[in-house]
């Protein structure tokens, strides 16, 4: 599965440079007045880029024969895991995901709906007994169960901050009514606990720039992720058209007994 770069750039970045200063002189001068700022966003979209880590520029190949013995509870994409080491954007201003940064636009908004459009499935009752957490039947269809991966969970609420951001343009996300406030709250502490959850321990570098003549921390650094296509393409063999076959109203009785982290 291929992702298209989109041309992201904001045309209005340095609108009121003069067009005679040099590219170094831009963005030493930018790096230096802002050079806090730039550094907790460099390190927010490095774990930001942890959930998602999608993307093909300098990505390096190599699949793990040893696979890290990560899973403690059972996860029927587990056959879908495959690990590699991939460098994620972020090491400077100019070196961006494409296709997701920038402005609001209906590309950026089909990339982000793109990570995330397979994100509840249909599994097997064998399958749905080794969960930890007991889920339901689909009433139309008692020998599958429904359930959904939780990075397509997080990957959803990140969108939804990135749309909480702009609401002149997605007015729906508004901040100022009852569950538009509380969605984005939720949405906020759940990319939170998922970022400790997994705790990446990829390690920041700092390295000399000939460039910004300064030690500067680079954000392009290698990680190893699992391959995120391929469990994309697990939920997409199973995906459940949940809104047109789910009934809420329906409670279905199964004789699944789940003894671990049962929670009703």
């Amino acid at each position: 599965m291929s992702y298209q770069a989109l041309a992201s750039q904001d045309p209005e970045l340095f609108l009121d440079e003069p067009k005679s200063i040099s590219r170094v002189q831009i963005t030493r001068q930018f790096v230096t007045k802002n050079r806090g700022q730039l550094f907790v966003l460099l390190l927010g979209v490095i774990a930001f880029a942890e959930l998602g880590a999608i993307f093909n520029k300098g990505l390096v190949c190599i699949t793990c024969v040893d696979k890290p013995k990560w899973n403690m509870v059972y996860s029927p994409a587990n056959e879908a895991v495959e690990y590699h080491v991939r460098t994620h954007y972020g090491d400077a201003v100019d070196n961006v995901s494409p296709g997701f940064w920038g402005p609001p636009s209906p590309e950026v908004d089909q990339h982000w709906q793109s990570l995330s459009s397979y994100s509840i499935s249909k599994i097997p009752k064998n399958q749905a007994a080794l969960l930890p957490n007991k889920t339901s039947p689909i009433p139309s269809d008692r020998n599958n169960y429904v359930a959904g991966l939780d990075v397509f969970h997080q990957l959803h609420c990140l969108n939804m901050i990135r749309q909480a951001l702009h609401p002149e343009y997605y007015p729906k996300r508004r901040m100022n009514t009852t569950y538009g406030d509380w969605h984005i709250r939720h949405c906020v502490d759940s990319v939170r606990q998922s970022l400790m959850c997994s705790a990446d321990i990829s390690v920041i570098v700092w390295q000399w720039s000939d460039e910004l003549q300064e030690t500067f921390p680079r954000g392009n650094i290698a990680h190893t992720c699992r391959n995120y296509e391929k469990i994309q393409d697990w939920a997409k063999e199973r995906v459940f058209d949940f809104s047109r076959y789910f009934d809420y109203r329906v409670h279905t009785v199964d004789d699944l007994v789940i003894p671990i982290y049962h929670s009703g």
